[in-house]
């Protein structure tokens, strides 16, 4: 016969196994819910040479996609301040009940760009039209890309930045000096090209409309 101290002392632990058991079937349905939310965002990976403009493109998204459904007019008001980007930059944004991770990886990081493409499914590929000294890095590091076998079924935007620049190129002057027209009738991704003015949030129109078109979740 059990003295009342014992079953005291096996009830509590009986308690304490019932509880942990249910703790830990909690985490197990929120890692699943978890799984699935992730696999509804559609991956985008945010690349190009360094000062293109990547970090400028994605916090003049973040303030345009968040007056969307306002009826007032956009503001997006003054540029905002950036730095060069050291690793990697997260941020999500969600349109029209679409939601879209971004992953922005900064131009030194070039030689571990692949390691990041298993998990993506669009890139967003910034070049800056005023830097001429930089087309033939921007070219090859482009031609990396889509040579990839883990890209091979990614949309694709090409943006040409920095459209308010004087002494920019033109899209068809440096669309000539890439051979931009073979690389998309060669490459097996569905590739677009838009010019923008994030200065003061010219195209980004554009690259939203893109996004909604070529919307599809991990």
């Amino acid at each position: 016969m059990k003295c009342p101290r014992q079953e005291r002392s096996h009830n509590h632990t009986s308690q304490i196994h019932r509880i942990f058991v249910t703790l830990c079937c909690c985490f197990l349905l929120y890692s699943v819910d978890l799984s699935r939310i992730g696999r509804m965002d559609s991956q985008i990976l945010v690349l190009g040479p360094e000062s293109g403009g990547k970090t400028m493109l994605l916090k003049r998204l973040q303030s345009y996609t968040s007056q969307l459904s306002s009826s007032s007019d956009m503001a997006l008001g003054e540029p905002p301040s950036t730095i060069a980007t050291v690793g990697v930059n997260l941020i999500t944004l969600q349109i029209h009940k679409k939601k879209f991770c971004f992953r922005e990886l900064g131009g030194a990081m070039a030689p571990v760009w692949s390691n990041y493409f298993k998990d993506s499914t669009h890139c967003i590929y910034v070049i800056d039209m005023a830097n001429r000294g930089q087309v033939a890095a921007s070219t090859m590091l482009l031609l990396n890309l889509l040579t990839s076998r883990q890209s091979s079924n990614w949309p694709v935007l090409i943006i040409f930045n920095k459209l308010d620049i004087p002494c920019g190129m033109t899209q068809m002057e440096i669309s000539s000096i890439m051979h931009l027209d073979d690389i998309i009738n060669r490459s097996s991704q569905k590739i677009s090209v838009v010019e923008t003015c994030l200065h003061d949030g010219g195209g980004l129109s554009d690259v939203v409309n893109w996004l909604q078109k070529t919307y599809q979740p991990k």
